[in-house]
């Protein structure tokens, strides 16, 4: 599909994202963050910036079991789950527009499985 896991890095891309899902006959969602790198330190996947905002769940993130490891959006709240753990994905893309050729828009899409 050419896109990546939502990176919703500010407030309205998390409106959004959250909006997204609650459309979708799904409830929980993959977003891009990641703390595999270095535990507790979470950070975006694809550009590995950490996060500036957070919408962490009561008690979140808490790394069950040492193997939460991914970012979730559930009901608009984020938890840490099993990286393996199979669930739909929201998903975003940057499209430029031909006449707009220097800004970049992101766009957001759920999936079943793959970006």
């Amino acid at each position: 599909m050419g896109g990546n896991l939502a990176e919703p890095i500010t407030k309205e891309q998390h409106a959004f994202q959250k909006e997204l899902i609650e459309q979708s006959a799904f409830t929980v969602a993959w977003l891009g963050g990641t703390d595999m790198n270095s535990e507790g330190n979470w950070t975006w996947a694809d550009c590995q910036r950490p996060f500036t905002i957070t919408y962490w769940g009561n008690g979140e993130p808490n790394n069950g079991a040492d193997d939460e490891d991914c970012l979730v959006s559930s009901g608009g709240s984020w938890n840490d789950l099993s990286c393996s753990t199979e669930l739909q994905c929201v998903c975003e893309k940057n499209v430029c527009m031909k006449t707009w050729a220097t800004a970049g828009y992101i766009y957001f899409k759920v999936f079943l499985r793959l970006c």
